[in-house]
């Protein structure tokens, strides 16, 4: 991504945040896309304390979890588990890796005490497992769900993740 992005080199960090040079900070965005699913709640607690030192006053987190309330989640999760019990370790279900979900209360609760929630928005609705058998047409089913159902519960079920914007909150 950073590659397509017209950021100089010299302007973005690409690591762990324990690595991350000390002398930088104050940033007007900070993103964390794809990776939270490989975080125990211990690690984005760690994030988030990096985020709330380092995003500027009128900054803004955007972050994306896997939803443990979708659908996509709860099959995934069964399959990985007969697929690690039959054997199929190399398998990418099968793989010894933890893999974590998060509700939208939760990251709600997780943030309460030092950010406030600006928007969140549900990503990638899928039904599985249509979406492997006919990708294009599964995009255009998610296009027509998420424009006919805009918000709510089965919108949740039927969304693979989800994404918040967030603020610091004003001291």
């Amino acid at each position: 991504m950073l590659e397509q992005s017209n950021i100089p080199r010299d302007s973005y960090f690409v690591g762990d945040i324990a690595s991350f040079p000390k002398d930088k900070n104050n940033f007007d965005y900070i993103f964390l896309l794809g990776v939270t699913t490989y975080f125990e709640e211990a690690e984005l607690n760690r994030h988030f304390d990096f985020i709330e030192q380092n995003l500027s006053n009128d900054g803004v987190g955007i972050i994306s979890f896997t939803n443990k309330s979708s659908f996509d989640y709860r099959l995934r999760k069964t399959v990985r588990f007969v697929t690690r019990t039959l054997g199929f370790k190399k398998n990418v279900m099968g793989q010894e890796f933890g893999v974590f979900a998060y509700s939208v209360s939760d990251i709600e609760k997780l943030l309460a005490s030092n950010f406030k929630m600006l928007k969140t928005s549900f990503l990638n609705q899928t039904i599985p497992p249509f979406n492997q058998i006919s990708p294009k047409m599964s995009i255009k089913m998610a296009k027509r769900i998420k424009r006919k159902l805009s918000n709510g519960s089965l919108l949740s079920f039927l969304s693979s993740d989800f994404i918040v914007f967030f603020e610091k909150k004003s001291t």
